[in-house]
């Protein structure tokens, strides 16, 4: 999310006149292991970029409305500092809508003059995505139930995945405008019995390595049905 938000802010050189890029974080809270690991990502992203600033993080309670108000009041505190503002990550999709919510009421155009991104992969966000105003949604979290499953299969099949480690970590993926349309539908549908977990099962001499990216998830799609390859 981080990374790819300063990736785009860079390209478009949306520099303030220190020279820096400065960038809004909205948090969900302070307290919650998800607030922390998905807070941290920010810290650990911005750290390794020397012409990046988050000038103000912020948190909303994970809510639209409280986003939109925290979002409200940087952006005039931004303009009286003469800042530029470039962009705004948000912990989640509700908190992202707000942003763009604010940005839009103080002139900014999102997508086009601002970046924000989001996490949840939500149909709102994709709407958001599809019309160029958010960069990104993050996400692929809730299908974690299904990756535990296809590891129990391995299991018990004799693919000891937990032999050096009994962590598995599945990286949360992006939808942006590139893959919109191979995964926009299966969120917005619940179609989910497309997604054909048996191919994320470890392969032969590889027991305990799994690619669960959206890119992975794409790949497994059966066609919908009454459609013929």
């Amino acid at each position: 999310m981080a990374n790819a938000l300063i990736s785009a802010a860079r390209a478009e050189k949306w520099q303030s006149p220190d020279g820096k890029i400065h960038i809004l974080g909205i948090g969900g809270d302070e307290i919650t292991p998800a607030s922390i690991a998905r807070n941290a990502g920010l810290q650990l992203a911005v750290a390794a970029a020397p012409d990046v600033v988050v000038d103000r993080m912020l948190f909303a309670n994970w809510t639209q409305s409280e986003a939109e108000q925290v979002t409200a009041n940087y952006l005039s505190w931004a303009a009286r500092k003469e800042i530029r503002p470039a962009g705004i990550w948000a912990g989640n999709d509700p908190m992202a809508l707000g942003a763009l919510r604010a940005a839009t009421a103080a002139g900014l155009m999102p997508g086009r003059n601002i970046q924000v991104v989001g996490l949840n992969w939500s149909e709102d966000a994709l709407r958001e995505i599809r019309a160029g105003r958010l960069l990104l949604t993050d996400g692929g979290h809730f299908l974690l139930g299904g990756w535990s499953i296809v590891l129990l299969r391995d299991y018990a099949d004799g693919c000891d995945f937990a032999a050096t480690s009994p962590r598995v970590e599945a990286k949360t993926s992006a939808i942006t405008r590139d893959n919109l349309a191979a995964v926009g539908d299966l969120i917005k549908t619940r179609a989910f019995d497309r997604i054909d977990f048996a191919r994320f099962r470890a392969r032969a001499g590889r027991c305990g390595q799994y690619d669960f990216s959206v890119d992975a998830l794409i790949s497994s799609l059966t066609l919908p049905e009454g459609i013929a390859d």
